[in-house]
């Protein structure tokens, strides 16, 4: 198995830094009974979502399993985990590029729905800790893109050393874009990474997050929390239909000409006489 020592971002380490703000209910709601948490194939299930627009079965035992092995970079991907295949990746980077609205709107679904988006500390946590992997992975160029702002143009990542201001979704967005297609069939080489993040960890367990390791970067940044947005509409086109039908009717009227007293000729001779009237004299 081939894995890099250095921290490494990749399909599994960033999931696993949405562990620790993962959403898991409030005090109320365990008290009075209603207490329901977000688990990790619920939540893998809701990223799917964002790159594929569809929900899989997340109480599938195959599954489960799988999204333990992804998370822990056991292995690349597969049928459960589609990350790594190729229309998939296609299509993924055509709809960023072409349909942008319909991906962020799935994006903050999932920051709604699984992590704790509404904690603004939690969230600027968060950014910090996935630009400090972004700027010591040194597989990533300072040439490499990543669309991480929704005016869809990509940000090199020697500008983003810089950058003190993120929007949270298309953030997100735009690193879970760059893992998928400029990392492939690589979610193997973060398992030191993984390892280093939870060390704890046993084959059952998934260990105590390791805040030494990866502190986050010690500039200060915001974090903006975006709503969902307005798709473009679709655009209805409608006819005439009675015009149409109409002008139909007039190209295809049968217009009948009448000729009184026609003069006809039949060509036989090098000449032709053309004679008007015909006297009978007596």
């Amino acid at each position: 198995m081939t894995h890099n020592s250095a921290p490494y971002l990749c399909g599994g380490v960033f999931f696993s830094l949405l562990e620790p703000v993962k959403y898991n209910g409030t005090v109320r709601q365990k008290v009075n009974g209603k207490y329901k948490g977000v688990s990790d194939p619920e939540m893998m299930a809701a990223l799917i979502n964002v790159v594929t627009g569809f929900v899989p079965d997340s109480s599938a035992s195959g599954f489960i399993k799988d999204v333990s092995r992804y998370r822990t970079c056991s292995f690349n991907g597969g049928k459960n985990i589609p990350f790594n295949k190729a229309d998939v990746i296609s299509a993924f980077d055509y709809d960023l590029k072409n349909d942008y609205n319909t991906l962020l709107n799935r994006m903050i679904d999932f920051t709604d729905s699984c992590i704790l988006s509404e904690v603004p500390g939690r969230m600027n946590w968060l950014v910090k800790v996935i630009l400090e992997l972004i700027e010591k992975d040194p597989s990533i160029s300072d040439e490499a893109k990543f669309y991480i702002t929704a005016d869809r143009e990509g940000t090199y990542k020697s500008v983003i050393k810089r950058m003190s201001s993120f929007e949270l979704q298309p953030f997100l967005l735009g690193v879970l874009h760059y893992f998928i297609t400029a990392k492939k069939k690589e979610n193997t080489k973060g398992l030191d990474t993984y390892n280093r993040l939870f060390p704890t960890r046993d084959n059952h367990f998934e260990g105590t997050f390791n805040e030494e390791y990866l502190r986050g970067v010690n500039r200060e940044i915001t974090v903006t929390v975006l709503n969902k947005i307005d798709e473009e509409p679709t655009v209805e086109k409608t006819f005439d239909f009675s015009d149409t039908e109409q002008r139909c009717e007039n190209d295809a009227r049968i217009i009948t000409h009448y000729y009184e007293r026609p003069t006809i000729v039949n060509q036989t001779a090098a000449k032709i006489y053309n004679i008007q009237n015909v006297d009978h004299l007596y």
